[in-house]
């Protein structure tokens, strides 16, 4: 083999499975199999945040149903502003926000009521509940009627659970390795 050979074969660069070049500064070498252990276990330390905080606003979401449902302050509100939603293409309505006023032990207040989905006009009086600890939840009478708590939350939750344990089983495995 001749020198110019030699010095093509030993230059190039697949034959010695290196970078071609670099971008400023050394090569970064890395080795997936050892990242992986870290991977898996920050993943599923992520999932275990996302289950906690999914299982809060459950639970937030439930008492502040109950309360509404037990000790909801029954108001009648005026419709002050409807406005319709459009959907994600622009085109499509998704329905509508309304705002109402009300007052609750002397003070007015002027919020966005929860489960209008028709338009209201503006002076139109609804039948609502609002919230005793927050004043400025109010919800109609009838949404609150038929509403019942989810187990969707819950479900999604233990599989987020379940997804945290098996990741971080298995990154913690490799690393006792």
């Amino acid at each position: 083999m001749t020198h110019d050979e030699q010095q093509a074969t030993s230059s190039d660069p697949k034959s010695r499975n290196e970078a071609v070049a670099s971008l400023r500064g050394a090569p970064v070498g890395g080795d997936l199999r050892r990242a992986g252990p870290w991977i898996a276990i920050g993943t599923g330390i992520a999932s275990f945040a996302l289950a906690v905080i999914v299982v809060i606003s459950f639970l937030n979401a439930n008492a502040t149903s109950h309360r509404l449902k037990v000790r909801g302050i029954h108001v009648d509100a005026t419709v002050t502003l409807c406005i319709g939603n459009l959907g994600g293409s622009g085109s499509t309505g998704a329905g509508f926000t309304c705002h109402a006023s009300y007052a609750v032990q002397g003070a007015h207040y002027d919020q966005v009521v929860t489960g209008l989905t028709t338009f209201r006009a503006p002076g139109t009086v609804i039948a609502a509940v609002v919230d005793p600890q927050q004043p400025t939840t109010i919800e109609t009478e009838q949404a609150l009627g038929a509403s019942s708590p989810s187990v969707i939350p819950i479900i999604v939750s233990v599989l987020l659970l379940l997804l945290a344990i098996i990741l971080t089983g298995i990154g913690i495995r490799i690393l006792r390795r």
